[in-house]
């Protein structure tokens, strides 16, 4: 008469364990990189989105600006404790808007002299603002430029250091339009 045998051997147990532990291994592994690079990704779509408001705003400025002036200088950001301030415009309804480098880009919006609105972008320590003009047939261009740029830098510290973001807008636009 045959036996039959109920239940496993060690071995076939030991087996399962080694199995099931490299499975759940890879499976902590996978879902460490994937939160580990949605932080990445969360972070990048909030610079984007920083500096996305950033170009929106500055044109709107520039476009209603009656004079625009610009220090013509590099700005690191978090290198001043007080700011550097790079742009200052004149707007059509009699107030200032001034951009300054601190930690980060700060809009400070004036009127009679005092403060009324300040509004604030987010940039990297070590980044480089820059806000400068130029003719162009006729008319004023303004261009806002932010060295080391970090959106999908993908590590690369030196790549990072080189990308730029620009924004390009014509001083006084609305002015002009409206004065036709």
């Amino acid at each position: 008469m045959t036996c039959r045998r109920r239940g496993y051997t060690l071995i076939e147990m030991v087996v399962v364990a080694v199995l099931s532990a490299l499975v759940l291994g890879t499976a902590v592994a996978a879902t460490a990189l994937v939160v580990g690079m949605s932080g990445i990704v969360s972070r990048e779509v909030d610079s984007y989105h920083d500096l996305a408001r950033l170009a929106t705003v500055f044109r709107n400025d520039a476009h209603q600006a009656t004079k625009f002036t610009t220090a013509n200088i590099e700005a690191t950001v978090g290198s001043t404790a007080d700011g550097t301030i790079i742009s200052e415009m004149e707007l059509s309804d009699g107030k200032s808007v001034r951009y300054r480098v601190n930690d980060g880009l700060i809009r400070e919006v004036l009127q009679d002299g005092k403060l009324v609105a300040r509004d604030g972008f987010d940039l990297d320590h070590g980044q480089r603002v820059l806000v400068k003009t130029y003719k162009e047939n006729s008319q004023t261009v303004a261009s806002l430029i932010v060295f080391g740029s970090r959106i999908l830098d993908r590590g690369d510290e030196a790549a990072s250091q080189q990308q730029t973001w620009e924004v390009y807008t014509v001083v006084g636009r609305d002015r002009v339009l409206l004065n036709r």
